[in-house]
C-alpha cells in the first residue's frame, strides 16, 4: 500500500474516534456536585464526591470504646505495652455506672455493651474491663471443674439490678430475682472462701444485720440464711452500719454509728465459720451464725475488731458517755476464737525471736512488729524463750508479755486512752488518729518515745504502725481524710484534691478542673485510678448528665445474659433509701496504659556546651564536655547519650552544616492563571474560619501561582505542602487545591523564618514566634464517609515554657526519636517532647527540678 493510502486510513479512523466520543459526550453530560451551603462561596465543584456509607460500629466492650465513641479522633487506637507515668495517664471522664468488683475488674454499665455476655471468657481478659447493659452491684468470681487437661477457669456472677426491684443473680446458668426485703448493702460485701469445698459465701451486711449465702443458693434460702444485730425498735437503721472483719477461718460481724467511729450500745456480735465436726465425721464443717454478744470476755460498744494470727482477737471499745471531754476514750480487750489458736507455728515465732538479738536495727523491728501481730497465743512461746534470750531481745520480749497483758496497738500505748477512728479503708482497717499521741518503748531506756499527735494504721495483714511523718504532718483530722489501698496511700484535700504520697511528699493527682471528684473510689488490676464526684442532679444546660443517685440509665436495654437466656429490661428507677445502693456519680479514670490528650510540650535545656553546639551524622543533638586536652562531643541518643571520635566522625556546627530541606517537587500544573481557594480576610480572622481541603471540590492550581508562594515550610510524605506560617497557613493539596487558612490569634508570629515541624500522628509544631511554639493537629477526610473536614488544622495549644527566646536558632529539626531539637545561643541545645511526656530513661539523666517541670 502506498504511503499516501496510508497516512489517508490513519486520518479517517482517528475522525471516527473523535466523532464516536463526541457523540458519547453529547448523550452521556457530566453531572456537576453540589455543595451544601455550609462550604465557603468560593470553592467551586468540578467532579461528583463518592460519600462512603459509615461503617456500624460494634458493641463496646472496652474503656477505649468508650473514649473514641465521644472523641473519634482520640489519637490511641491500642492500649500500650507498658503503663506511663501516672502524671501521664489518660483522664477518662465516664458517665456511666463503674463498679470496681474484689479482683481489681471494672464493670461499665452501656446501652451499646453486647447483648450478650460472654461468662467464659471474662475470666481470659488482659484489661480487667467488662462492659455489660446491667447496673452490677456485686460479683462472685470461682472456678470451673477441671477440664480434660486439668486446667480451671474463672467464672463471674453477678448480682445486678433487676428492672422489677430488687436485684437479679446472673450467671451462666441465667437470671434469678433476688427481692430486697433485706436492705443489702452491696458495697460492703465481703467473699468468705472455703478451701475445702471450694464453695465461697457471700457476705453482706443489711440494714439491721448480716448475710451469707453461696450464689447458687435458692432466693427463699438466701432470706432465711440473715442473722439480725440490730432491733428496729431499739436502733434506727440509718443511722447504724453493720462493720466485718476476716478472721482465720470465719467473718466477725459487728455494729458501728453510720461513720464507722464509734460502738453502738446494745448491738449484736456475731461470727460465721465453721461448726467444730462431731468425731469420725468424714463431711466437710456446715457454716452457721453464732452470737458472741453477752459470751464472757465479749464487751459492748466495740468499734473495732483486729483478728490477730493465733486467733485471737484485739477489740477498740468506745464506752458509753454522756461527757464530751471523754468522746474520744477508747478501751482495748482481748478474746480467743477457741480452735484457732493451735495455727501458730511454733519454728517461726523462734525465728523471729532470735531476730530481735540482730545487730541490725531494722532487722530487729521488723521481727518486733510482726511478733505484735499475734495474741495471748503466743505467750507460753515467748516464756520459755525469754530466760536464754540475748539482752537486746530480752527487753522486746518483756514488751511483747506486757501487752498480751495489757493489749494495747503494736507495742504501742496511748496517752489518756484517746484515740477516734477517722478513716475505714475498704480492706477492712481504719486510720486512729490520737491528738495526745502514743507512748513507744525504747531499747534500752526506761522512758518510752512519745510521738504526738499519732496517725495510726490498723490494717488486717499489716502490723499496727504509725503513719509517715511526711504523709500526715500538714494534715488536720477535721479537713483531711487519709485513704489507704495496698502499699499506696491517699489523701483527700478539700482544697488541693487528691493527693498520692510519693515517699517523701505528696502530689496532687488531679487537674483544678478536676476537683469535683473528692471520692476516691479504688485502684483496678491494671493499675487505673478511680475517683468519682458527688451525687448531684443534671442541670437542664448539661446535655451529657446522666441518671445519678440509685437511677439506671434512661433507655431501655437488654440484659447481659449468658447463652441460655436473653432478658429485656427497662429502665428503672429505685427510690427506696433501704436499699442503700451505690449513688450513681460520674467516674474519672487514670490509665496509665492510655496517654492523656492534654497538650503539653515538655523539655530539656540540655547542659551548656563547652564549644558549638551542633548535631551528627544521623541528627542527634550533640553538645561538648568540657575536657583536657579538647572539649569532647556527646550526642544525646534516644535513650542514652553517646561519646563521639572527632577522629572518626563528624559533629556539624556551622550554619553552612544545616541541611536544605530535600522536598520533592509539586506535581506540573497548568501554566494558565486560575482562581485560588480562599477564606474570609485577616480582619475577620479566627480559630474556626477555614475552607474544605477536599481536592474534588476546589480548583487546580496553576505552576505560576505555586511559584509565588515561594520555598514550603514543610511537605508530608502524601504530598500536603505547607507555605507562610507568620500570619496564616497556605495549604496545597495533591491534586492542585489551594486552602488559606488563617491562623488564630493565640498562633499569629512574627518570627522572618517561621519553621514548621510534623510527627508521625500528624502534630503540627510551628515555631513562629522567639519563646513560643504552636501545635497544631492535620484534619484529613473522614476514613468512613470520605466528608471533608471542618477545617485543614486545628489550633491546640500555646507552648512557651522551655521553648528559647532567641530570634534567629542556628537549626530547629526533629531527631530520629522524634523529638523537637532546638540550637540556639551558640551554646544550648533545648530538647522538646512532642507526645507531651519525657521517657522515664531519658528522665532519670535529667537533673530533679529538670524533670519534674512540665506542660
Amino acid at each position: 500500500m502506498k504511503r499516501s493510502h496510508l497516512i489517508l486510513l490513519s486520518t479517517l479512523i482517528a475522525i471516527a474516534v473523535i466523532a464516536v466520543a463526541a457523540w458519547y459526550r453529547i448523550t452521556h453530560p457530566p453531572v456537576a456536585a453540589t455543595l451544601p451551603a455550609t462550604h465557603p462561596a468560593t470553592v467551586t465543584a468540578t467532579t461528583a464526591v463518592a460519600v462512603k456509607k459509615p461503617k456500624t460500629r460494634g458493641p463496646t466492650t472496652q474503656l477505649l470504646d468508650i473514649l473514641r465513641a465521644e472523641n473519634p479522633r482520640y489519637p490511641t487506637t491500642q492500649r500500650l505495652d507498658s503503663p506511663l507515668n501516672l502524671k501521664y495517664a489518660a483522664h477518662a471522664v465516664v458517665r456511666d455506672p463503674v463498679y470496681l468488683d474484689l479482683r481489681g475488674n471494672l464493670w461499665i454499665t452501656r446501652p451499646d455493651a453486647p447483648a450478650e455476655f460472654d461468662f467464659l471468657k471474662a475470666g481470659q481478659t488482659d484489661t480487667a474491663t467488662h462492659l455489660v447493659r446491667d447496673v452490677v452491684r456485686f460479683v462472685l468470681w470461682s472456678t470451673t471443674a477441671p477440664d480434660r487437661r486439668g486446667q480451671r477457669a474463672w467464672l463471674p456472677h453477678l448480682v445486678v439490678d433487676s428492672p422489677a426491684g430488687g436485684f437479679d443473680l446472673l450467671d451462666p446458668t441465667g437470671r434469678r430475682h433476688l427481692p430486697d426485703t433485706l436492705g443489702y448493702r452491696w458495697a460492703r460485701a465481703q467473699v468468705l472462701p472455703d478451701p475445702r469445698t471450694g464453695r465461697a459465701r457471700i457476705v453482706v451486711p443489711t440494714a439491721t444485720g448480716i448475710c451469707a449465702f453461696a450464689f447458687d443458693d435458692d432466693p427463699a434460702a438466701i432470706a432465711t440464711a440473715h442473722h439480725r444485730l440490730l432491733d428496729p425498735a431499739k436502733h434506727k437503721p440509718d443511722q447504724c452500719a453493720v462493720q466485718t472483719s476476716m478472721d482465720l477461718q470465719g467473718i466477725i460481724a459487728w455494729v458501728t454509728d453510720a461513720a464507722g467511729a464509734r460502738g453502738v450500745k446494745g448491738a449484736g456480735v456475731a461470727r460465721f465459720a465453721p461448726v467444730p465436726p462431731a468425731a469420725n465425721d468424714a463431711n466437710p464443717p456446715a457454716y452457721k451464725w453464732t452470737d458472741l454478744t453477752g459470751k464472757t470476755g465479749w464487751p459492748d460498744q466495740v468499734a473495732h475488731m483486729v483478728p490477730l494470727l493465733d486467733g485471737s482477737i484485739l477489740q477498740i471499745v468506745t464506752p458509753d458517755t454522756t461527757d464530751p471531754a471523754d468522746k474520744d476514750k477508747v478501751t482495748f480487750s482481748m478474746n480467743s476464737l477457741g480452735a484457732a489458736a493451735a495455727a501458730v507455728d511454733q519454728r517461726k515465732i523462734v525465728r523471729l525471736v532470735f531476730d530481735l538479738a540482730s545487730p541490725e536495727l531494722e532487722k530487729r523491728d521488723k521481727a518486733f512488729a510482726e511478733l505484735t501481730q499475734y495474741g495471748p497465743g503466743i505467750t507460753p512461746i515467748l516464756e520459755k524463750l525469754l530466760e536464754d534470750a540475748a539482752p537486746e531481745a530480752r527487753i522486746r520480749i518483756e514488751q511483747l508479755l506486757k501487752s498480751k497483758i495489757e493489749p494495747g496497738l503494736g507495742g504501742m500505748s496511748l496517752v489518756d486512752s484517746r484515740m477516734r477512728i477517722v478513716s475505714r479503708l475498704a480492706d477492712g482497717g481504719v486510720i486512729g488518729f490520737a491528738e495526745q499521741g502514743v507512748a513507744i518503748p525504747r531499747d534500752g531506756e526506761e522512758q518510752p518515745q512519745y510521738i504526738s499527735p499519732a496517725w495510726l494504721s490498723i490494717r488486717p495483714g499489716y502490723p499496727v504502725h504509725l503513719l509517715a511523718p511526711g504523709l500526715v504532718a500538714e494534715l488536720n483530722p477535721d479537713k483531711h481524710k487519709v485513704i489507704a489501698w495496698a502499699q499506696e496511700w491517699i489523701v483527700l484535700d478539700p482544697v488541693l484534691g487528691p493527693q498520692w504520697y510519693l515517699g517523701n511528699r505528696l502530689e496532687p493527682l488531679l487537674k483544678k478542673s478536676e476537683r469535683e471528684f473528692t471520692r476516691f473510689a479504688g485502684i483496678d488490676a491494671t493499675g487505673r485510678w478511680l475517683f468519682q464526684s458527688p451525687v448531684a442532679a443534671p442541670t437542664p444546660t448539661d446535655s451529657s448528665a446522666r441518671p445519678t443517685a440509685n437511677t439506671r440509665p434512661s433507655t431501655t436495654t437488654t440484659a447481659p445474659t449468658s447463652r441460655a437466656t436473653t432478658a429485656t429490661t427497662t429502665a428503672s428507677r429505685s427510690t427506696d433509701p433501704a436499699r442503700a445502693t451505690p449513688a450513681f456519680a460520674r467516674t474519672l479514670i487514670l490509665d496509665p496504659r492510655l496517654p492523656d490528650t492534654t497538650p503539653r510540650l515538655p523539655g530539656w535545656a540540655l547542659p551548656p556546651s563547652a564549644g558549638k553546639v551542633g548535631w551528627d551524622k544521623n541528627h542527634w543533638p550533640v553538645i561538648f564536655i568540657d575536657a583536657k586536652p579538647n572539649p569532647i562531643p556527646w550526642a544525646l541518643g534516644e535513650t542514652d547519650w553517646r561519646v563521639i571520635d572527632p577522629a572518626k566522625e563528624m559533629v556539624f556546627t556551622e550554619p553552612a552544616d544545616v541541611p536544605a530541606p530535600s522536598f520533592p517537587p509539586a506535581p506540573a500544573r497548568r501554566r494558565t492563571q486560575a482562581t485560588t481557594t480562599t477564606t474570609a480576610p485577616a480582619a475577620t480572622r479566627s480559630a474556626t474560619t477555614t475552607t474544605s481541603p477536599s481536592a474534588a471540590t476546589a480548583p487546580s492550581t496553576s505552576d505560576d501561582e505555586i511559584a509565588a508562594l515561594g520555598a514550603p515550610l514543610l511537605v508530608t510524605p502524601d504530598g500536603v505542602r505547607y507555605y507562610g506560617g507568620a500570619q496564616s497557613l497556605r495549604i496545597l493539596g495533591p491534586a492542585g487545591e489551594l486552602i488559606t487558612w488563617p491562623l488564630p490569634e493565640k498562633a499569629v508570629g512574627s518570627a522572618a523564618k517561621p519553621a514548621l515541624l510534623r510527627t508521625s500522628d500528624g502534630l503540627l509544631f510551628l515555631f513562629n514566634e522567639p519563646g513560643r511554639i504552636v501545635r497544631l493537629r492535620e484534619n484529613r477526610p473522614d476514613p468512613d464517609t470520605a466528608a471533608p473536614p471542618d477545617e485543614p488544622v486545628t489550633f491546640e495549644a500555646a507552648f512557651g515554657r522551655h521553648v528559647p527566646t532567641d530570634p534567629a536558632p542556628l537549626r530547629i529539626w526533629l531527631d530520629p526519636a522524634e523529638r523537637i531539637c532546638i540550637a540556639h545561643g551558640g551554646s544550648r541545645v533545648t530538647v522538646l517532647f512532642p507526645t507531651g511526656r519525657i521517657p522515664r530513661s531519658i528522665a532519670e539523666k535529667m537533673p530533679a527540678q529538670d524533670s519534674a517541670a512540665d506542660e
